[in-house]
């Protein structure tokens, strides 16, 4: 009678691995959106910088991780991560804005030139007329998320190989 002999001995082995490797990718994961989240953060500062944006430094700012006119919310369960900003203004250096609210064709700002800026002040005397323009937006965020695309799916397969050579 012929006998055939399977070492399965490997298998128990590879089994266990296979558990150290499920209960390690949940942190991987975590570890990779904080990176990914990071880098984010470094292109939309980096791309309101480059941009002719005008910034008193809030919205830069407000891309800061911790920042209190920032989003930063990693939740855990969903493996999610939210970054944005809450300064009042961002969406419309992003997307573009009229000069003034619908129905205002035209309007009075109190305050005076200093230099080549407009100082905003209520109580001066002269001030400046601001006529009704679309003022077309500078897409730092847009272009952020456009070039995180890009090294996003490089980073994942980075992230999975390690995971991989880390447990087998």
């Amino acid at each position: 009678m012929n006998v055939i002999k399977i070492d399965a001995s490997a298998l128990k082995e590879f089994s266990a691995a296979i558990g150290k490797a499920g209960a390690g990718l949940p942190k991987t994961y975590e570890e990779f959106l904080k990176k990914v989240g990071d880098d984010f953060l470094g292109l939309v500062r980096e791309s309101i910088m480059q941009m002719p944006v005008m910034d008193t430094r809030n919205l830069l700012h407000s891309f800061t991780k911790g920042s209190p006119g920032g989003v930063w919310a990693l939740t855990h369960g969903n493996m999610t991560l939210e970054i944005g900003s809450v300064v009042d203004y961002a969406a419309y250096v992003n997307d573009g804005h009229w000069l003034n609210p619908t129905g205002v064709n035209e309007r009075f700002v109190p305050g005076y030139w200093k230099g080549h800026h407009f100082v905003y002040d209520k109580s001066a005397k002269g001030g400046m007329m601001l006529y009704q323009k679309w003022i077309p937006g500078k897409p730092y965020f847009d272009d952020a998320v456009t070039v995180a695309g890009w090294f996003i799916r490089e980073k994942m397969y980075k992230m999975l190989d390690d995971w991989i050579a880390k447990y087998f």
